[in-house]
């Protein structure tokens, strides 16, 4: 597998009535079950780990989400599994062109799990993997994902500091 590159509830509607408003449910009231999107799975592992080397959590980034995805998506339809494209263009251009502005970056991929805990699991045995994850310089994250041909899936995550 490629290593790592590095760089430096929504409440419920009231129901209608025509007696006094009732109060809005409080913060605490239990969201509906829904369940969590494996990209929240996958940073809520890395950042239980973060928590216990005295990093702060790593923020999902709806802009690193998109190049994140874009990449797992390109890797199942072109069936490469590399940070590079076939046409050589890595973490740092697909970032950029989704708009993170950046001053530091790192990438993950893995391929064929299945299940968040089962890549946590396979970057934590890596030491450039784990590095990305673990350092605390990063303040924001997303996954991509998309169906491995091979089976499982192809999982993207890109770390970043904003600048």
């Amino acid at each position: 597998m490629p290593g790592p590159q590095t760089v430096a509830l929504d409440a419920p509607a009231p129901s209608p009535s025509t007696a006094a408003p009732s109060p809005s449910p409080s913060p605490s009231a239990s969201p509906s079950p829904t369940p969590r999107s494996a990209e929240k799975q996958l940073v809520d592992l890395i950042n239980a780990e973060r928590a216990k080397r005295g990093c702060r959590g790593l923020r999902i980034d709806a802009k690193l989400h998109t190049a994140a995805q874009r990449h797992s998506e390109d890797m199942a339809a072109r069936r490469y599994f590399d940070h590079d494209d076939p046409a050589g263009r890595g973490p740092e251009s697909r970032i950029d062109a989704a708009g993170y502005q950046w001053r530091a970056w790192g990438e993950n991929i893995d391929q064929r799990r299945k299940a968040p805990a089962d890549v946590f699991d396979d970057w934590m045995d890596d030491s450039y993997h784990q590095q990305n994850m673990l350092d605390c310089r990063y303040l924001d994250a997303a996954v991509g994902t998309a169906p491995d041909p091979a089976g499982g899936l192809l999982w993207t995550l890109d770390v970043g500091t904003p600048v």
